[in-house]
């Protein structure tokens, strides 16, 4: 790969798509800043389509691809990709896995919340008075598959 400062001005009209990160890439100490905003603005008007790819849930990726001025989020590292229509005001969403493999996914994930859920169940609660309100739990588990920390 060719550092940034070193691409030719031949190279720079064959972009067509600039592909980024957004934590320490587009952000600064944790904030996506006026400046870095404005240039996914100046890159999508010039014509470069513009696609955020991050780890960050589905949540945040479905607010991205609605607000921010690019063409596409890839999300939860690479499980899927979601673009907004502005024109029509729909998101569209594809998933890198068949829906075959997201409905066992699932099934799967919803056996180990059901396990969860069954062994957290039994924890016995007390109660203790720290301050004016009840504002402290502590909870004594006797699971050893989800132990709460002390």
């Amino acid at each position: 790969m060719t550092p940034i400062d070193q691409i030719s001005a031949a190279q720079v009209r064959e972009l067509h798509t600039v592909i980024t990160d957004i934590d320490d890439t587009l952000t600064t100490d944790g904030m996506l800043t006026a400046k870095a905003y404005s240039a996914l603005e100046h890159l999508r008007c010039s014509g470069l389509r513009t696609v955020i790819t991050t780890g960050r849930p589905a949540g945040w990726c479905d607010h991205i691809a609605r607000m921010w001025p690019v063409d596409a989020v890839v999300g939860e590292n690479g499980a899927f990709c979601y673009w907004y229509d502005r024109q029509a005001r729909k998101l569209s969403v594809r998933h890198s896995l068949t829906p075959q493999a997201l409905q066992a996914k699932r099934q799967a994930m919803d056996a180990v919340a059901a396990q969860i859920l069954a062994d957290c169940m039994t924890w016995p609660l007390t109660f203790a008075r720290t301050s004016p309100t009840w504002a402290s739990a502590r909870y004594s588990a006797s699971s050893r598959s989800c132990k709460p920390r002390a």
